[in-house]
């Protein structure tokens, strides 16, 4: 509960409105259920993902950080080594070094980590000269418990309500803020089957294969592999995730299906186009109507604390002679059971309440899971957050155990990887870290 008083705090820094999650709680969206008669039990269909602008943190607050009197930018300095004291209990100065080979020292009175989970964890590691395998490591836990996401798609919804009525695409608040749907579970329900925070939303069929017969997602394949244009689109990553795999001889298909649905596609391709990349607040992703009343069930699941997922330093050095780093991502059995599990239960949901069932995309679900496993966007913990310095890296404050000066502002701190992205919560637990400099200052 204390971190939630931290919420609006952290939409208002994202522009993604209200730091309400609920749709039952959105007063201008009328139909509340996914599809109707779809009620919310153990399972929910009415928990929500808000989206930003979106928002350039380094972009829109530059102007506000440069003409700070408080804050000092340094560019062209990379933090190469943390050093303490003898006793290796205050942090004494960092120290920095260019491109061009030379080394500056930095000392002040705190000193906060924000390189993400793998580079604030890389720094400690490599502050090893009075910290036997780096500072933090008295636990022996620095650079364990590495977590990401378990994501994909493995079964397909087949609504049997009216197809019309179903709400495949975002919904939009008072405020204009894109808002997504998602198939999730109450936390007590969770607790109760022991299976991983886990959500699923409706997705479209993958834009590389023709079979579809979807003019406008033919428009998208063609665009996201043309080379003059495509890489101006979307990112490589988000771009490959779209289309799926690349195959000679469907260009052809393509071109077909646009064809095909000329004038719709036609009439699509401005609106979206400038709702996704002139819009000041831009359409987030591309989803479709399907007649048929038939979706790809994307899931987003958290993965399991697992103390053999690691990161640790190798002996390979990168331009400035810091080590690099292994990344040692594991995923176990019963990371996998809980996705089965999950798509068990939402299907069960959807016949009790005759709205449906899922079609499971091979006769074997587990190894799909199994296949799909290694999303690589979000990398947490590694310096986990522990009340006792037995158990983990970091105190509740995000202080560093046993150094009284040092801090970590990362998704590092994280003992679980939960359902989400974790951008938003790493803003949350930044906040928290700045009313806690603030209240110490104060005392």
């Amino acid at each position: 509960m204390e971190l939630t008083g931290y919420f609006q705090r952290a939409s208002d820094y994202f522009f993604c409105g209200k730091s309400e999650f609920d749709i039952n709680n959105i007063p201008n969206i009328k139909q509340k259920s996914i599809v109707p008669n779809l009620p919310d039990t153990e399972v929910l269909t009415s928990t929500l993902e808000r989206w930003s602008l979106p928002t350039n943190f380094g972009k829109e607050y530059f102007d506000d950080l440069q003409k700070s009197e408080k804050i000092k930018l340094i560019y062209g300095l990379t933090c190469t080594e943390i050093d303490t004291n003898e006793q290796g209990s205050q942090v004494e100065l960092l120290q920095g070094k260019t491109i061009g080979g030379k080394t500056i020292h930095v000392k002040c009175q705190k000193y906060v980590l924000a390189g993400g989970a793998i580079n604030s964890t890389r720094l400690l590691l490599a502050s090893d000269r009075k910290h036997h395998g780096g500072i933090g490591n008295h636990s022996g836990l620095l650079g364990k418990f590495y977590m990401g996401h378990l994501s994909g798609d493995i079964a397909s919804v087949h609504f049997t309500t009216p197809p019309k009525k179903t709400v495949y695409g975002f919904d939009r608040d008072p405020d204009k803020i894109y808002l997504r749907r998602r198939f999730s579970f109450t936390r007590e329900f969770l607790n109760e089957k022991q299976i991983p925070n886990i959500v699923a939303w409706l997705g479209s069929p993958k834009f590389g294969d023709p079979s579809h017969q979807n003019g406008i997602l033919s428009a998208a394949y063609l665009a996201l592999t043309t080379p003059i244009i495509k890489n101006y689109l979307t990112s490589t990553a988000m771009r490959k995730g779209a289309i799926g795999k690349e195959e000679q001889g469907i260009y052809w298909s393509h071109v077909c299906n646009v064809l095909k649905d000329f004038p719709q596609t036609l009439s699509f391709i401005p609106s979206f186009g400038y709702g996704r990349y002139i819009a000041k607040r831009k359409i987030p992703a591309l989803f479709v109507y399907s007649a048929a009343n038939e979706y790809p069930l994307h899931y987003h699941s958290e993965q399991v604390p697992n103390r053999n997922s690691t990161v640790s330093l190798s002996d390979e050095r990168d331009v400035l002679g810091m080590r690099k780093l292994n990344i040692n991502l594991q995923f176990t059995e019963q990371d996998i059971d809980g996705v089965v599990q999950a798509h068990k239960y939402w299907d069960q949901h959807l016949r009790a309440h005759n709205c449906g069932y899922l079609k499971y995309v091979t006769d074997d679900p587990k190894t799909s899971v199994w296949e799909q496993a290694g999303d690589g966007f979000h990398q947490v913990g590694t310096t986990r957050m522990s009340e006792n310095p037995k158990d983990g890296v970091v105190g509740t404050n995000c202080n560093v155990h046993g150094v009284d000066n040092l801090f970590v502002a990362s998704s590092s701190v994280f003992v679980t990887s939960g359902q989400a992205n974790s951008t938003f919560m790493i803003v949350a637990f930044a906040l928290r870290l700045a009313d806690h400099f603030k209240k110490i200052q104060s005392i």
